[in-house]
């Protein structure tokens, strides 16, 4: 007796594929963010680099480090810009979807990628949150 083939099969391949050249997008953004900030905030440029790798291609460990170490310790001259929020949000929405689906679920690409688009989109919208309305709930005496 054959199998019969699940008739979503295609459309999940295609989604895999379209996530994995997001994702990949997103970390050659991200090494460019992290490599422009850890600069700004007088890190040097090789150090720079080291931590833009680290954070773009290691995120689940390196980038609390960083978090820890560089963004915490120093202050930048300018705030972040928008376009590299938007990178910022991307890149954490992805990672963090990718590792809660991978986690939460057996090792099966169908049902990995259904939790990824059901983990994503509360994620992303958490992250959204933290990135952008976090400085709009400030009241203007507060610092940032």
């Amino acid at each position: 007796m054959s199998a019969v083939p699940f008739p979503g099969a295609d459309v999940l391949a295609v989604a895999g594929g379209l996530i994995t050249l997001v994702t990949f997008a997103a970390v050659v953004k991200m090494w460019r963010v992290i490599s422009r900030d850890a600069r700004e905030r007088g890190i040097s440029e090789r150090a720079a680099e080291v931590w833009a790798f680290g954070v773009s291609y290691l995120a689940p460990l390196v980038a609390p480090v960083y978090l820890v170490w560089v963004v915490r310790s120093r202050r930048r001259e300018t705030p972040m810009s928008t376009r590299d929020r938007w990178v910022v949000w991307l890149f954490c929405s992805l990672i963090v979807s990718f590792v809660a689906s991978a986690t939460l679920t057996h090792p099966g690409t169908f049902s990995q990628t259904l939790t990824y688009f059901a983990v994503f989109p509360p994620l992303a919208l958490g992250v959204y949150v933290l990135l952008f309305w976090k400085r709009h709930l400030r009241s203007p005496e507060q610092p940032a």
